[in-house]
C-alpha cells in the first residue's frame, strides 16, 4: 500500500511540473524588440517577430503588433519588398486591430493630387515652368518614382526631336533631380493623363514636382487646371531663379506617385556641392565612352558659383581667354552656365554662335547652335563645336545674338582677382575687343583632346562621336 502510494504521489508531482517552459507570445515579442532596438540584430529581430506572430494564435493584437514591427526591420534591413508584403499581412489578416493597420497604411505607395478630375481650363508656360507643392502624408523615407499629367501637345503635327524636363525640388525650389522626358510622350489633340516614370528619387517632407517644356509660338504642351480647389499649391516656377504664384485660384493637374519602400537603385537627397560632384562624375563616365579612352581636358576659370547673369545684344559677344595645354590641341565642345528666355520664338529656328579666336582674335572657326539646348533654367550645357586645333593662347566667345524678347542669359562671377573674360565686338575675320569695366568672369569653358573629335546626328537625333580624320 505504501509502495502504491509513493508512485502515485510521484505521478501526480511529476504530472504539475512541465518538462519545457512554454514561451508566450508576447514574450517572444519583448525579446525581438530589444534584439532589434538594444543589441541592434536585425537579423535575429526579424526571425523572432515571425516567430511571434506565428505564436500568437487567437491574440491578434500581439500578432498584428508583430507583424507590423517585422516590416520595420525588414526596411531597416533594405529588404522593400519582403516588407511591403509584411505591412500588408498586417492590414489582410488583422483588420480587427484599427491601431496597427493604419500604421501599417501609412508604408503603402500613394499617389498625391489636388485636382478632382475635372479640368476647367489650361495654360501653357512660357518663360517659367508648371510647378505645384506636395505632402509626405507622414515622417520618415519618401521617394517619388511616376507623375501623371493632364496635358496635350500643341504645334506642328510631329514632336519636336527635344526633351522637356522635370525637376524635383525642395520647398524652397533648390534642385534634387532633373529628369529628361522626349516631348513625343504627348499627343495633339484633346488633353489627356499621360503617366511619366522614373528612378525613385528621395523626397523631404514638403518638394515640388516642376515641369519645364521651354514652349514657343510652335511648340508646347498645355496642362490642365483645376479650379475647383480650396487653395492652390501651385505655381509659375523653374527651380532656383522664378517663382510666382498663379493669377488665379487653381492647381496643375499634375498627381505625384511616391512609395516609402525602394526596391532597387535610386536618387538620395544632396547636398548643392554632392550634386555638382555627381553631375561632373556622369559627364565624365559618358564622356569617356563617348571619346573611347581619349583623354579630355577642361579648361576653366570660373568656381562654378553664379552671382548674376547677363545677355549681349547686337553685335557684342562674351569672350574668354584661354592657354592650350601641351597634351591638347584640339577644342571639341564648349560648356556655358546658361538659360534662353522669350517665348514668341522657335527656338529650333534660331541660332547662337560658338567662335574659337586665336591670340589675336582672328576667327579660327564658327559653330552655329540652335537656342533648343537650353531651357529656360539656367544650368551647365555642353556645346559640341566643330574640332578646332588650338596653341599657346586662344579665345572662346559666345554670341547669342540676343535681342529684346529672345536671347541667352550667361552666368558670371563678380569680383574676381583675375579676370580672363571680356566683351568682344563681332566683326569677322577679326573680333575687336569692347570696353569691359566689370571685374568678372563669365561662366564658359572649353574641351580639349588631343585628337579632333566629330559628333555626327544619328538617324535617331542621338549624338555619337568619331577620332581621328574624318572622310567625306
Amino acid at each position: 500500500m505504501k509502495k502504491t502510494w509513493a508512485v502515485l504521489c510521484c505521478a501526480f508531482l511529476t504530472m504539475g511540473i512541465p518538462s519545457a517552459y512554454a514561451e508566450s507570445a508576447s514574450e517572444t515579442l519583448e525579446k525581438a524588440i530589444y534584439a532589434e532596438e538594444t543589441t541592434g540584430d536585425l537579423d535575429g529581430a526579424a526571425a523572432l517577430y515571425a516567430k511571434a506572430t506565428s505564436q500568437a494564435t487567437g491574440d491578434d493584437a500581439t500578432a498584428a503588433q508583430s507583424q507590423f514591427r517585422l516590416g520595420q526591420c525588414l526596411l531597416k534591413q533594405k529588404k522593400g519588398e519582403q516588407a511591403l508584403s509584411a505591412f500588408q499581412k498586417v492590414v489582410n489578416a488583422y483588420s480587427s486591430q484599427t491601431e496597427w493597420c493604419e500604421k501599417a497604411k501609412k508604408y503603402f505607395p500613394t499617389t498625391l493630387k489636388y485636382d478632382d478630375g475635372g479640368m476647367e481650363t489650361k495654360m501653357s508656360m512660357a518663360g517659367g515652368g508648371h510647378a505645384i507643392l506636395f505632402e509626405c502624408p507622414s515622417d520618415g523615407e519618401w521617394y517619388v518614382d511616376e507623375i501623371r499629367i493632364f496635358g496635350a501637345r500643341y504645334g506642328t503635327t510631329q514632336a519636336p526631336h527635344e526633351d522637356f524636363f522635370i525637376y524635383v525640388t525642395d520647398r524652397k525650389m533648390d534642385r534634387i533631380a532633373k529628369i529628361a522626358k522626349p516631348y513625343a510622350t504627348f499627343k495633339k489633340g484633346d488633353e489627356k493623363w499621360q503617366s511619366m516614370k522614373f528612378t525613385p528619387v528621395k523626397v523631404p517632407k514638403e518638394f515640388y514636382i516642376c515641369v519645364v517644356f521651354n514652349p514657343t509660338q510652335t511648340k508646347g504642351v498645355y496642362v490642365g487646371m483645376d479650379e475647383n480647389v480650396s487653395e492652390s499649391h501651385s505655381k509659375n516656377a523653374t527651380p532656383g531663379n522664378h517663382v510666382e504664384d498663379l493669377k488665379k485660384k487653381a492647381d496643375w493637374m499634375i498627381r505625384a506617385h511616391i512609395t516609402p519602400i525602394s526596391t532597387g537603385k535610386t536618387i538620395e537627397l544632396m547636398t548643392k556641392k554632392e550634386q555638382e560632384s555627381s553631375h561632373e562624375k556622369d559627364v565624365s563616365e559618358q564622356e569617356s565612352k563617348l571619346l573611347k579612352g581619349e583623354k579630355s581636358i577642361v579648361l576653366k576659370h570660373d568656381g562654378g558659383r553664379m552671382d548674376k547673369f547677363q545677355s549681349l545684344g547686337g553685335p557684342s559677344a562674351q569672350t574668354v581667354a584661354f592657354e592650350a595645354p601641351a597634351d591638347a590641341s584640339f577644342v571639341y565642345s564648349v560648356s556655358i552656365y546658361a538659360s534662353q528666355y522669350g517665348g514668341q520664338h522657335d527656338s529650333e529656328a534660331v541660332n547662337g554662335d560658338i567662335y574659337i579666336l586665336d591670340e589675336k582674335r582672328n576667327v579660327i572657326s564658327r559653330t552655329p547652335f540652335p537656342y533648343s539646348l537650353l531651357t529656360q533654367q539656367k544650368d551647365w550645357v555642353d556645346i559640341p563645336v566643330m574640332p578646332t586645333k588650338v596653341k599657346g593662347k586662344f579665345f572662346v566667345a559666345l554670341h547669342a545674338h540676343s535681342e529684346q524678347f529672345k536671347g541667352v542669359y550667361l552666368g558670371y562671377q563678380e569680383n574676381v582677382a583675375r579676370s580672363y573674360s571680356s566683351v568682344s565686338e563681332v566683326t569677322p575675320p577679326q573680333f575687336k575687343k569692347a570696353e569691359n569695366d566689370k571685374q568678372l568672369e563669365w561662366m564658359l569653358r572649353a574641351k580639349m583632346t588631343s585628337k579632333p573629335v566629330y559628333f555626327e546626328a544619328t538617324p535617331e537625333s542621338e549624338a555619337k562621336a568619331s577620332l581621328g580624320n574624318r572622310s567625306n
